[in-house]
């Protein structure tokens, strides 16, 4: 039987792996990012444990196919972690790193929701958990996209003056 999966209402996910059911909510999700966030804290204090955890990130991130969008998002929220961590980029809030971290940190456990050596459902939790954590931070993470790509103004509005008047525009 094949593995397949699907979303249901209120972000409720079922997976069918070979007869198996298994059902999660995105509550589950940030459950799970919300239990990592002290793990989280600790590696931001530690630059042995960071810098270890951070070479494990990268080799699963060569390991993994990078399959939709959610999948795609951790790579960029791994540079953005490094790139906090080597102090290249600070305009962030710190609970956005943490909540990040701890999302990282689920996506490099081999014990999660579904285990990862499942093939190709391993990774739904884990693009699930990215996703979930996109949604609590993600304008910040649109805010280091923009660094990143040298425009260097991370705000989402600027003010223009016209003499006697001064308009706001979305940007």
């Amino acid at each position: 039987m094949a593995n397949n999966y699907k979303y249901r209402e209120g972000d409720i996910i079922e997976v069918d792996s070979n007869g198996e059911k298994i059902l999660f909510s995105g509550s589950d999700c940030e459950k799970a990012i919300k239990k990592n966030e002290d793990k989280a804290k600790k590696l931001l204090e530690n630059e042995k444990d960071m810098n270890s955890f951070l070479n494990k990130l990268e080799k699963k991130l060569n390991l993994i196919p990078v399959v939709g969008k959610q999948l795609s998002d951790i790579p960029i929220m791994a540079e953005m972690v490094k790139s906090y961590w080597n102090k290249e980029y600070t305009e962030v809030p710190v609970g956005t790193i943490v909540s990040v971290l701890a999302a990282l940190i689920y996506f490099v456990s081999p014990v999660d929701l579904i285990p990862d050596f499942l093939p190709v459902v391993g990774f739904i939790d884990d693009a699930l958990i990215a996703s979930i954590c996109f949604r609590m931070v993600g304008a910040d993470i649109d805010k280091y996209k923009r660094w990143k790509k040298g425009i260097g103004n991370t705000e989402t509005s600027v003010k223009i003056d016209f003499e006697d008047e001064e308009m706001e525009y979305d940007i």
